[in-house]
């Protein structure tokens, strides 16, 4: 029996006979793929010079079969993809005579130096002693402890780190037509959060349906090269395993590492495995490839950067006092950046610590789908935030010093960019404000408050009464004055622990610019009014309703909002479970109406007070004396916890939502920087996490797709069919697909089919009055839904959806209308329906305004009327409320978290 029978019959893994001279078999794609990636590969040396073996082939035979005689296309046969098993000993690089560009090499500099590409080439070894001299053990990077997960390899995160950088990408020779199939296959596996074994085996699977040799297959390996190729380049940046100091990018041909600051020497491969690093994104790299690939056209000018009414504070937060000082030309864009801690898994002690930034000047349906990560950290703790906000900070100084050049239509332009402010919760805050926690002593970072500590059930808590008195607000000027101060003596001033790096960026306010979250305040407040009032442990106190639970939970249950809100409400018993937007929602537009009747009056309108002020805040246009307003009522909603519910419920989120006021006269109403476009993100991050090994770098993957996918379609779209171009809509659309469009009226779609048939005697009444023709004997369509300025509407006898409510509209006078049918007369649709009779006299709370509330009688007007889909201003979310046997009140309210959620 030969050498090569033998050996074939052995039980490790795949054999690689296409290695050996006498051998036939032809080269896997995979292997040929992974031959033209540049990096450093394992092999053993040999001991035994009897070894018997047959010696590999030259790179000239291996790829005989592989590539014809053009060397521009790949045989069918290579299509079998197979996986090499590298536990067996490693082949060298084959010399594959592809017409392909150079791979770039990147220089390692040491700390403090840039990151340049090299014009090196890699040159082909035949000799293998040479190939044992320049690849050693020491290139094998397989960390084995937990805290590297950044670098092991699993099916969706098996990238190789290039020293400190990963290769912005390696030439393709793909044609057009497969660039825009692997393009709109990377679009699927983004929509549907695929992984790239999935994304693989759906092309094998079409190449099986079509039964042809000659389908376009792309491995995992491609798809990676390809996002590369179309994306930027990552940056590995060490810490100081002892202090945390920031190192800065490190050359893994340095051995050793000496920290300036506790003078520890460490081993750079070691602090890898450690985990001692994070991956950095250059912001100027993803600004400049988003705005040359579309994005600049959507950017708002200086002629949408002002007031649109008079004292009125309008979609547009240019004009408020912190930008005023600020906005000195038009050639400037605002960044808003967002920190915040993400739990990678529930079963996963790991912390993930992206830093998320957005364009200020993008229109809030285009921020949501562009939002950018500049940096991410992996481990058990976060790191000190003066050394991990250091790359970040010195970028913001460059792009605020030197600009962003970028060509857009064949222009080249310049822009300023500069930090506008910081988003992060009351955990993130102190850290980057380099103060004390939030529940510690002077915890608040805004005002000068130090908290009054009292006695909890069996702990301690700290109460931000006002009852005393209110406190100064902080000054930037006053916060860097007791930074220094406490950098000199070592201890804290007034809850300043020092400088904190954030101040470097021109023109940041360490006060000011961190802002406070309204998304965690208000839903933390929410949360412990809850518990208050639903909660067992409460009950016998005069606040405590948890006996009448179950008639408040029907009440909430019984509501059918519209279909702009994206979950119709759960049980209160689920509480616990809420996202934030049901929180939302429950404050502003269900949880006045829910507890009438229930909770005891005086605690009905001092939740009134919190209600009215925020929904004053959120609405699209805000008057300056409706800020004072809102900001009063939220102080004085603060000042009666004391009486009515006690000191100790005077909680950190109660007392941030008194500096709401000031908050809106610096950055505009609380939905222009909302969390929510960064917590949803948060959420996509911790989807796309697939595996336990690599978490950093599948996160990293997932903005490298974004932008790969923004610059393909940019490239692509002008060669795209029409099918091509539809389907890139579809899978570019987040929202339902509603039914086809039966019929279109100018800005009006039908939807369905229609009822053919004569009008009756009402209807004929109702469209006369209204001045609109039509004939007794003649047949009409009528249709139960329509799309009207972008708008769901249904009617009322529309019993298809149970769980939404989209028939309550109202005018352009405000009169409020419920929709019976829709007709179509001539080339116009109107909608017949019937006037809702106000109860202008009905209120809900006792001295307090609720602007978005309007109350109706249960039977509207008897007469049929006439009313052009012209004349609809917005949709209301309306629904009854039964508060006794003869008492049923419908309840109709703008949705004023249109906005805010991006609906």
């Amino acid at each position: 029996m030969s050498t090569l029978a033998h050996d074939r019959k052995r039980k490790r893994g795949p054999y690689k006979a296409y290695e050996y001279r006498d051998s036939n078999a032809v080269l896997p794609q995979s292997t040929y793929y992974a031959s033209l990636k540049p990096r450093a590969i394992k092999r053993r040396k040999r001991t035994d010079s009897s070894d018997s073996r047959p010696t590999p082939r030259t790179s000239e035979e291996a790829t005989l079969n592989v590539v014809n005689e053009d060397c521009n296309l790949v045989t069918s046969a290579s299509a079998c993809c197979l996986e090499v098993d590298l536990e067996v000993e490693c082949m060298p690089e084959f010399d594959l005579s592809l017409p392909t560009e150079n791979p770039t090499l990147i220089d390692h500099l040491d700390e403090g130096e840039e990151v340049a590409e090299s014009d090196n080439e890699y040159s082909n070894h035949s000799d293998s002693e040479t190939l044992e001299e320049e690849l050693s053990d020491d290139n094998d990077d397989t960390p084995t402890v937990e805290n590297a997960d950044h670098f092991n390899s699993s099916d969706d995160s098996e990238d190789e780190l290039e020293g400190n950088t990963l290769c912005k990408g390696y030439s393709l020779n793909l044609s057009v037509p497969d660039k825009i199939k692997m393009f709109l296959l990377l679009l699927t596996k983004k929509k549907y959060n695929l992984s790239y074994s999935a994304a693989e085996s759906i092309m094998e699977l079409a190449g099986i349906f079509l039964r042809t040799d000659t389908f376009f297959q792309p491995s995992k390996y491609l798809m990676k090269s390809v996002i590369d190729s179309y994306s930027f380049s990552l940056t590995v940046h060490h810490l100081c395993p002892g202090c945390g100091l920031h190192i800065g990018i490190l050359s893994e041909e340095l051995n050793e590492k000496k920290c300036g600051k506790c003078s520890q020497t460490f081993k750079v491969y070691e602090n890898l495995k450690l985990g001692y690093v994070f991956l950095y994104i250059s912001i100027k790299d993803q600004l400049k490839i988003l705005l040359e690939n579309g994005l600049d056209p959507h950017l708002l000018d200086c002629a949408n950067r002002q007031k649109m009414s008079k004292g009125a504070y309008m979609n547009k937060i240019y004009m408020m006092e912190r930008c005023t000082k600020i906005l000195l030309t038009r050639d400037l864009y605002l960044l808003i950046f967002f920190i915040d801690g993400l739990q990678v898994a529930v079963t996963s002690k790991n912390l993930a610590l992206p830093i998320l930034f957005t364009l200020n000047e993008l229109p809030l349906h285009i921020r949501r789908s562009n939002v950018m990560m500049a940096s991410v950290w992996l481990g058990k703790k976060k790191p000190i935030m003066n050394e991990y906000l250091k790359p970040f900070v010195k970028e913001c100084w460059d792009l605020s010093n030197s600009g962003l050049i970028y060509r857009c239509n064949g222009t080249t332009k310049k822009k300023t960019i500069k930090a506008l402010m910081c988003i992060s919760d009351s955990v993130a805050r102190p850290t980057l404000r380099n103060s004390t926690q939030f529940n510690g002593r002077f915890g608040c970072g805004l005002c000068y408050h130090p908290g009054i500590k009292l006695q909890h059930q069996k702990g301690k808590t700290r109460s931000y009464s006002i009852a005393r008195g209110e406190y100064p607000l902080r000054t930037h000027n006053e916060t860097m004055n007791l930074a220094r101060t406490a950098d000199a003596t070592g201890l804290r001033q007034q809850g300043i622990r020092g400088v904190s790096i954030l101040s470097d960026i021109p023109g940041f306010d360490t006060v000011r610019c961190l802002d406070l979250d309204l998304f965690h305040a208000l839903v933390n407040t929410a949360k412990r009014f809850a518990n208050l009032w639903f909660h067992k442990r409460y009950n016998g106190l005069p606040f405590s309703i948890c006996s009448k639970f179950n008639d408040v939970n029907d009440r909430l249950l019984a509501i059918t909002p519209t279909n702009n809100v994206s979950r119709a409400p759960r049980s209160l018993a689920e509480r616990s479970d809420y996202r934030g937007h049901e929180w939302f929602y429950w404050v502003l537009l269900y949880s006045i109406p829910v507890l009438k009747g229930f909770l005891p009056s005086k605690y009905l309108n001092h939740w009134g007070l919190l209600v009215s002020s925020m929904v004053m805040l959120m609405q699209n246009c805000v008057a300056k004396s409706e800020v004072v307003y809102a900001g009063r009522s939220l102080k004085q909603s603060n000042l009666e916890i004391d009486y009515l519910y006690g000191k100790v419920h005077v909680t950190f989120s109660v007392h941030l939502l008194t500096h709401l006021e000031r908050s809106v006269e610096d950055f505009g109403q609380p939905w222009t920087h909302s969390a929510f476009v960064y917590e949803s993100f948060n959420g996509e991050i911790k989807n796309t996490i697939k595996s336990s090994n690599g978490i950093s770098h599948q996160i990293c993957k997932l903005m490298q797709l974004k932008i790969a996918l923004q610059t393909m379609k940019h490239d692509l779209f002008y060669a795209m069919n029409e099918c091509e171009r539809q389907y890139l809509d579809k899978m570019s659309t987040s929202s339902k697909k509603l039914a086809a469009s039966h019929l279109s009226l100018g800005s009006v779609d039908l939807l369905g089919s229609p009822q053919i048939k004569r009008l009756t005697e009402e209807c004929f009444q109702a469209l006369a009055k209204a001045g609109v023709s039509c004939e007794r004997v003649r047949d009409y369509p009528f249709y139960d839904r329509c799309i009207a300025s972008d708008e769901l509407y249904h009617a009322c006898s529309y019993s298809r959806v149970s769980k939404q409510e989209n028939s309550i509209v109202m005018l352009e006078n405000e009169n409020v209308f419920q929709i019976y049918l829709l007709v179509v007369v001539g080339n116009s649709c109107y909608a017949l329906g019937h006037f809702l009779i106000e109860k202008k006299r009905y209120k809900l709370c006792e001295g307090v305004h609720l602007p978005h509330f309007r109350m109706f009688d249960l039977n509207p007007e008897s007469s049929l009327r006439c009313v052009p889909l012209s004349e609809f201003r917005c949709k209301l979310l309306s629904f009854g409320v039964k508060f006794s046997r003869n008492e049923i009140v419908i309840f109709s309210c703008v949705n004023v978290l249109n906005m805010e959620m991006l609906t």
